[in-house]
């Protein structure tokens, strides 16, 4: 006796076709919401390092208040242009350039500030100009070119004092 239970294998031509269109709906949709998650986590990544980099100069720019060098110490912080130019030659090498490539730049200001008391405590206020300041106000930007949003930035700051 011939058995009429034959085993199937593999797919019939319409089901075939019935899977490509199926994939060729849903495939160009889901490529969308995959080019958007990586630009995002581009740009998670990229806000990662700016704010590396600013801190990481901040940091320096502390260190250099507390310094003993006269060219880099807080009072050689009086002359912003001067003090940058220094800066960014110590760090070029290390740190910057490594960002560099990234895209990333930065730029750095410096202020005198002066603390006033005022009720309930003490108020500090930037005061351009201020001949002798015991603190200084420093605050490090960084830009960057984002992948969805274009430029963008970021910046910290800090008061250091006269040592």
């Amino acid at each position: 006796m011939v058995s009429s239970n034959r085993q199937r294998r593999g797919f019939s031509l319409v089901e075939a076709i019935a899977a490509m269109v199926i994939i060729s709906i849903t495939a160009p949709t889901a490529m969308v919401y995959l080019n958007d998650a990586a630009r995002n986590r581009i740009d998670a990544a990229q806000s990662t390092r700016a704010a590396w980099l600013a801190q990481t100069i901040l940091e320096e720019c502390a260190a250099d208040a507390a310094s003993s060098d006269p060219i880099i110490n807080f009072d050689a912080m009086a002359n912003a242009a001067q003090y940058r130019t220094s800066l960014a030659s110590r760090l070029a090498s290390d740190i910057t350039d490594q960002y560099a490539k990234y895209g990333m730049s930065w730029s750095i200001t410096t202020q005198p500030v002066v603390v006033a008391p005022v009720a309930g405590g003490h108020r500090a206020t930037a005061q351009p100009g201020l001949a002798d300041p015991d603190f200084r106000q420093i605050e490090v930007t960084v830009q960057w070119r984002s992948a969805s949003v274009g430029d963008r930035s970021i910046t910290v700051e800090c008061v250091v004092a006269r040592p």
